[in-house]
């Protein structure tokens, strides 16, 4: 498990949350994809937005540089 930005993974895109991943010499390589159940996938969204909502904050807080 390692956290890394989706790309599509999971059905999410553009989000940093915590997948398993192959890792190799130049760090993550793949995001590995399981099935998830629905109580997962429930979970798992609810992490996800978390997540959103932080990053929403950060910048409507000016935290990153532009």
């Amino acid at each position: 498990m390692c956290s890394d930005v989706n790309m599509g993974e999971y059905g999410y895109s553009d989000i940093v949350s915590g997948v398993p991943v192959m890792i190799g010499a130049g760090g993550a390589e793949e995001i590995i994809q399981m099935g998830l159940k629905p109580l997962q996938m429930k979970r798992f969204a609810n992490s996800v937005a978390s997540v959103q909502q932080m990053v929403d904050k950060l910048y409507e807080l000016n935290f990153f540089d532009k």
